[in-house]
This record gives C-alpha cells, sequence and structure tokens, in this order.
C-alpha cells in the first residue's frame, strides 16, 4: 500500500509498518498458549537418619545421613504459529522436545559435642565436627521437528516419530563435592560474660586442586549487663547485652568446572560437515566461560557491634546492629575479547563492602484474660561500595543477558561507588515534525542540524522520522549522533530502607497473626515493558494500554489513511500525542523509560485460627482441635507497573531486572491441628 490509501478497517496502526502494510498474522492469547506448549513433572524422595550416642555425661556422639535424588521431566512443544517455527530452517513446521534430567546427592556429618558446668560459673560447650556432601546429575535430550502442521502438542509428545529427528544427547555432569572440618567453642561466666570461636576448614571441587581448601575462622564476645549488681538499681531495664563479632565466611556458588577445560558430544547440523546433515561431535561442554585454573574461594569479613535491650519486664525488647562486611576475591564472570573464543571468564575480581544499621522491636500491647495483642517491627539500612578491581582499574563494565540488546554494557562497577547501578539513555520524549525538514520531492525526512539524533536506533520496517522515539544528547561530543557517550546512570537498585512489621494477638479461641514486609526507595529494569511498547518480538502481537491509539504518536488517522508524507496532516494527528510510536523501537535498548521505582508494601503471610473448647472434646477423645486460614502474598501496594517489584533485588551483578521473571504465587491453605 502507498501513502493515501485507505485500509483495511480492522486494522489498525498497531499491526502495520509505516506504509500500512500488515506486519505479521493475528491470533488470540488462548490459540498463542496452543503454540507454546511446555508440561514439566518432577519426583522427589529424601531420606534422612541419624544416630545419638551419650557416651558418658556431658559427651555426645551425634551421626547424621541424608541422601535424596530428584527425577524431572520437561517437555516442549511449538506449533506452526509460534516464533521458533518460523525462525530459520524451521519451514514454519511444528517442533518437540525432550529433556529428563536425574539428580542424586548426599550428606554425612559427624559431630562430638561436650557440655559441662564448672563449679556452677563456668559453662563450656565444645564441639568438633566433619562433613561431606555430593550431588550428580545425568541429563538425556531429544528433539524432533518438522511435524504435520495441524499436529497437537500432546501427539507430538507421545509419537516423536511423526517428525524429523534432530537431536539427541546426553551427559552425566562432573560431581559436585565439599569435604568440611569445623569446631566451636561456647564459654560464660555467671551467665554474664560469654565468648564463643569457630573455625572450619572447607574443600571444594569448584576449585582446582591446590586452590580447593579454604580455612575461615570466627569469634565474638558479649557482655550482659543486666545482671552485673550495680545495674539491680535500674528497675525498667530487664534484660541489656552488648555484643560484638568478627569472622570469616566463605563462597563456592558458582557452576562446575570453570577451572578447566572439558568436553562434551553433540550432534546437530552445526557441525562441520556438508549437506546440512547431523553429526556427532566433541566440544567444550562450556562454551560461555573461558576457564580460570586460578578460581579460590570469595571470602566476606564480617564485623559487628550489637545491643540486645529488654524493658518493663520485657514487655518491650529489641536489638540494634551495626555491621560492616568485606567481600574479597569476588567470584564474577568478567568480559574478555571475543578473539579468545569466548564472551566471559568466572574471575576472582576485586573488593566490596557492605555497611549498615538493623533495628528490630518486639511489643506486647495487651496482655488480660481473654485478650492479648502483640507487634514486632524491624528496619534496616544498608549501603554498598566497590572498594577495589582487579589490576587497578577504577570501572568495569558488564551487560545483563538480554538477547539483541543494543551496547557493550548496562551495568558498572566504579570504585568508591555502589554497585547496582543501571547505565543507559535518558529519554526526551519523541521527534516532532518541527526536529525535521521533509523533501516533497523524494518524501524522504531529513534531521535539522543540531537536533539529537537517534537515527541508528532505528531499523527494520521502520525509517526515521517523526514519532520516533528521542535520547537526551549528554556528552561533549561535536556529534549530534547519540553514542554509547551519552549514557549515564539511570536506575540504582539498591533500597534504601528494608523492614517489616507485624500484628498477632488473640480474643478467647480465636487467633491471629499478620506480617508485612517492605522496601523504599529502589528501581526495576522493566524489560517487560519494552517488549510491550515496541516492535520488538513483535510474533506475540500484543502492546501494552500506555500505546493505546488516545497515547501513541501515530501515521494512520482515523480514516485508515496514512498521513506519514504530509507534514500538516502529520503534525494535527498527533498534536496530543503523549508517548513515542512503537515501530520506532526495533531493537532492546536499556532507557530510562524501563527504570521505574520499585517502593512496595506487601502482605506477606495472614493466618487466622479457632481453638475448640476442650469441654466440647472431652467426649470425643480428643485433646486439642484448631482449624485455620493461611494466606501468603495476599497484596502488595505499589506504583511499579509489572507484575512484581520484588525481583533480584541485590542479586548478582546485574540485579533488579525484571524480564518475565515468574510472580510470586498467592497460596490459601485451609488447616487442622489435631490431637488425641
Amino acid at each position: 500500500m502507498t501513502s493515501g490509501a485507505s485500509l483495511d478497517p480492522d486494522d489498525d496502526d498497531e499491526n502495520l509498518d509505516e506504509d500500512g502494510n500488515s506486519l505479521n498474522q493475528r491470533y488470540t492469547p488462548l490459540e498463542e498458549n496452543k503454540q507454546n506448549y511446555r508440561k514439566r513433572e518432577e519426583t522427589a524422595i529424601s531420606l534422612k537418619a541419624a544416630l545419638v550416642w551419650d557416651m558418658f555425661k556431658g559427651m555426645q556422639f551425634r551421626s547424621e545421613y541424608g541422601i535424596s535424588t530428584t527425577d524431572s521431566n520437561d517437555d516442549q512443544f511449538y506449533g506452526a504459529l509460534s516464533s521458533t517455527a518460523s525462525a530459520a530452517g524451521m519451514n514454519n513446521m511444528p517442533s518437540a522436545k525432550r529433556t529428563k534430567t536425574h539428580k542424586e546427592s548426599y550428606r554425612l556429618a559427624n559431630t562430638l559435642t561436650y557440655r559441662n558446668l564448672f563449679r556452677k560459673i563456668h559453662n563450656v560447650n565444645l564441639m568438633l565436627g566433619q562433613e561431606i556432601n555430593h550431588s550428580q546429575n545425568n541429563n538425556t535430550f531429544m528433539s524432533a521437528r518438522y511435524f504435520p502442521v495441524s499436529i497437537t502438542a500432546e501427539a507430538a509428545l507421545e509419537n516423536f516419530a511423526l517428525g524429523t529427528p534432530h537431536q539427541s544427547t546426553s551427559y552425566k555432569a562432573a560431581p559436585d563435592r565439599t569435604a568440611s572440618f569445623f569446631g566451636r567453642g561456647l564459654y560464660d561466666y555467671k551467665s554474664l560474660y560469654y565468648a564463643t570461636f569457630t573455625f572450619r576448614a572447607d574443600g571444594s571441587t569448584k576449585f582446582a586442586p591446590g586452590k580447593q581448601w579454604g580455612v575461615f575462622p570466627a569469634g565474638s564476645i558479649a557482655w550482659r549487663l543486666s545482671k552485673e549488681k550495680w545495674m539491680k538499681s535500674v528497675k525498667f531495664i530487664s534484660e541489656l547485652k552488648l555484643r560484638a563479632s568478627y569472622g570469616l565466611a566463605g563462597n563456592n556458588r558458582i557452576s562446575d568446572d570453570l577451572w578447566h577445560n572439558i568436553y562434551r558430544v553433540y550432534s546437530g547440523s552445526s557441525a562441520p560437515g556438508f549437506n546440512n546433515e547431523e553429526y556427532n561431535y566433541y566440544q567444550f561442554a562450556d562454551q560461555t566461560y573461558l576457564y580460570d585454573p586460578d578460581l579460590r574461594w570469595e571470602t566476606t569479613v564480617t564485623r559487628n557491634l550489637g545491643l540486645d535491650f529488654g524493658i518493663f519486664k520485657n514487655r518491650l525488647t529489641g536489638t540494634v546492629d551495626v555491621y560492616w562486611n568485606t567481600t574479597k576475591d569476588l567470584l564474577v564472570p568478567s568480559i574478555i575479547p571475543n578473539s579468545s573464543g569466548y564472551s566471559r571468564q568466572m574471575t576472582n575480581v576485586g573488593r566490596t563492602s557492605n555497611r549498615g544499621v538493623e533495628l528490630s522491636l518486639n511489643g506486647k500491647i495487651v496482655q488480660t484474660k481473654n485478650f492479648n495483642l502483640s507487634a514486632s517491627f524491624n528496619v534496616a539500612f544498608n549501603k554498598n561500595k566497590v572498594d577495589k578491581l582487579s589490576s587497578g582499574e577504577t570501572e568495569w563494565k558488564t551487560k545483563a543477558s538480554l538477547s539483541n540488546w543494543y551496547g557493550t554494557y548496562n551495568y558498572k562497577m566504579e570504585v568508591g561507588k555502589s554497585m547496582g547501578l543501571i547505565y543507559g539513555f535518558v529519554n526526551d520524549g519523541f521527534y516532532t515534525v518541527d526536529d525535521f525538514n521533509f523533501d516533497e520531492t523524494t518524501k524522504k525526512w531529513t534531521l535539522k542540524p543540531g537536533v539529537p539524533d537517534n537515527s541508528s536506533f532505528s531499523s527494520g520496517n521502520f525509517s526515521f522520522k517523526p514519532g520516533a522515539m528521542k535520547f537526551k544528547k549528554l556528552s561533549d561530543s561535536d556529534s549530534d549522533l547519540i553514542t554509547e557517550e551519552d549514557m549515564t546512570v539511570i536506575g540504582n537498585t539498591n533500597p534504601k530502607v528494608t523492614g517489616g512489621f507485624g500484628l498477632s494477638g488473640s480474643w478467647k479461641n480465636l487467633d491471629f497473626t499478620a506480617f508485612f514486609n517492605y522496601m523504599c526507595d529502589f528501581d526495576v529494569f522493566n524489560v517487560n515493558k519494552l517488549y510491550l511498547n515496541s516492535a520488538v518480538r513483535r510474533n506475540y502481537s500484543n502492546l501494552s494500554t500506555n500505546m493505546n491509539l488516545a497515547r501513541r504518536f501515530r501515521y494512520v488517522d482515523d480514516a485508515g489513511v496514512n498521513v506519514s508524507s504530509d507534514p500538516v496532516a502529520l503534525a494535527a494527528l498527533n498534536q496530543n500525542a503523549a508517548t513515542y510510536s512503537w515501530m520506532s523501537v526495533t531493537q532492546g535498548i536499556t532507557m530510562s523509560d524501563l527504570i521505574e521505582d520499585g517502593s512496595f508494601l506487601r502482605l506477606s503471610t495472614l493466618t487466622v485460627g479457632y481453638t475448640f473448647p476442650q469441654r466440647w472434646l472431652s467426649r470425643l477423645g480428643v485433646k486439642s482441635l484448631r482449624l485455620y486460614f493461611s494466606g501468603s502474598n495476599l497484596f502488595t501496594l505499589t506504583g511499579y507497573s509489572g507484575y512484581d517489584p520484588e525481583v533480584n533485588i541485590q542479586k548478582g551483578l546485574t540485579p533488579g531486572i525484571d524480564n518475565n521473571v515468574t510472580p510470586r504465587s498467592r497460596v490459601y491453605t485451609l488447616g487442622m491441628n489435631l490431637n488425641f
């Protein structure tokens, strides 16, 4: 179709390119669901046993053993209308795949404990122990494609032979094993002075021989002032204790085999060969991370000062903690030159620190024969900082795992600044007709000199013109072209305040408990918002209400006429437009429009119960009977536009990303406690 032609009234420019042509097929969400079928099943068995031997007074030996197995089956089917079927080489035909996984693990722990009270004033508790953990899994994968177009998911998954075999692989992963030796000594004098010392040595197969072991001692002391004789005169203080602690803790939570190269047998047409035939071939098992034989334990040094208190016969109790934690030799994936054949390498780099204050209070508000009411409250303030990076670097850039997004980074660690800072472009509305010159002969739009140029971000079915998304020019470059140099901090994923509060009480035989949690002043990178406000992933044919006809910049008027080559008509049509055209965003771009405040208040749990009077139960031989209702995640108050703002909070190097994260379940439970 050409400019000015009439269009089918059932089409609007949500599904048309700039010339009014349909971009893709449309079908209902129910049809879409049938085209992307997935069923996962899991069976888990866990067995545990313990042996306790009281050798003599004060001396006890305990041995624990546990074993578990998990078997899972993951079936997936992609119909003829799915994006998978439309991919290169799939010929718009259905495909299916099945993954079976078997995981087994065991744990053996032995401890020897000695407890004694000497002269009624020296309380001693000593413990030595040993522990080993083992886990391993094996995986079997098979896939087939080119099923009949009309086949259902169930029929395809029950009859793989109806398709053309594609891949068939299996492997047994390297075992993940840890061995630990530990000890602990506790001492208190007259319940007045306390001292604790712990020591543990951990060995892990995640590191190379010679670097597998880490040693992590810790200690703490406490002084219970309320037990001092000179405190007896202070009647309103029931409990007062000062605490201090210092210690080391290790972290080995990385994937297996990152310290050496291992190979795995693959099958598929990507192997060297001709005629697109299937081949079996050897390839590195990890195709993302270059191995690093120098990997070692990440270590966190913890420092803490605390105060425990209780007043008015412990009607009000609480704790105050001030902490300073330092983590060194961080295990992080570093971006490396692609010339290495890899994009990343897990390494030990730099040092970060966390400082904060935590306060918790518990109060008994009402205490009567028939009515009791208690409340709790906690609040925490935390600030993290990058203290040092490896090899004297001052900044370290990384990019979230988002497919086909612009740029080399969207997160950055800088010495002296917080972690979890999001970098991107600052939105500046959209381009208007006044930003361009229009050539009546060629029908081309040309950006006026001095106007920031976003043209490099538009491609595919969209040619750069009024209505395109616009960014601010922040760099000192002489060019008007927007580049990575114009990126800046657009979000901070670190909450300034976190905490919770709760109420619990009872009235006669009725009881209840409610707990709320909250986080304040932190940002969420809402990736879903881009997919619902752009031409990216257009195969799903869905747009958010933010892009409805009344808000977005349009090129097709109410009569179905494309006015994109008529400057006067285009300006008049969009005089009240509130946002850019979704068609102008053709790739993932980290920008301020996607950053939202994630502050929230959530009712985490609510339980209401009723205990039946004993006189009603005695004739039935029942000692007690309580019925209760419980709910979790019952409601969330937030201004965040996504499903759940509490996503990946302070986790990893690219935290706070909401990219199709499964929302938290809302659970309702009816239960009964019955004793005979």
